[in-house]
């Protein structure tokens, strides 16, 4: 369960001190006893590349769950102009300790623009491998799954919103290269799902 979704901007000198590995995405975490909170550090990454591995990636940043809690969803802000961005953010979620060993972090950083927000890397933590008495820092390698998308074809569709009457409309417009388990194409339809920070709203 998500406790709270709010960050905090950590100065240079705040951040704890580490031995770099050699992985692109720099995060610590411990465990606050007193109140049962998993604190999680999302502080740096390095050198991150974009989907198609021609050009590097300028603006980014990285959401984080609790799994299996997936729906229970925080993410940094966008750091903008720089393909190693420091985030330096701080997130807390609830974690009952007897539940460590069944209990995994996952971090997907994605780039962005104007029109596009890609998965680019992900990587997991099972936080029954560690120890959260003592705070860790570590450098968490991430899994190439920019090309995951193109894998199975392309959807492509319209956003507009109304604030006025705070009206999300959603059109579908056309799919292309889609990929099909049969080697004869059979029918498709397109599932469209908005999702809260919670719980799935409506499908």
């Amino acid at each position: 369960m998500l406790t709270t979704s709010h960050s905090v901007v950590y100065s240079n000198k705040q951040l704890p001190i580490c031995k770099l590995f050699s992985a692109p995405c720099l995060l610590s975490f411990t465990e606050n006893t007193e109140c049962c909170d998993l604190v999680v550090n999302v502080l740096e990454a390095k050198d991150l590349i974009g989907p198609n591995r021609t050009e590097n990636v300028s603006d980014s940043y990285v959401r984080v769950f609790l799994l299996p809690d997936k729906e229970a969803t925080i993410q940094t802000k966008v750091y903008r102009g720089s393909n190693s961005p420091s985030y330096k953010e701080r997130f807390l979620f609830s974690l009952n300790p007897r539940e460590q060993s069944q209990r995994s972090l996952c971090f997907h950083v994605y780039s962005t623009d104007l029109l596009s927000h890609t998965l680019i890397g992900e990587g997991e933590i099972r936080l029954g491998d560690i120890s959260l008495r003592q705070p860790v820092t570590t450098w968490v390698t991430l899994t190439d799954t920019g090309q995951k998308g193109t894998e199975f074809g392309e959807v492509m569709f319209s956003l507009s919103y109304l604030p006025t009457a705070e009206r999300l409309t959603v059109v579908v417009v056309k799919a292309r290269n889609l990929k099909f388990q049969s080697e004869s194409p059979g029918d498709a339809f397109v599932k469209v799902s908005t999702i809260s920070f919670l719980c799935f709203e409506h499908t």
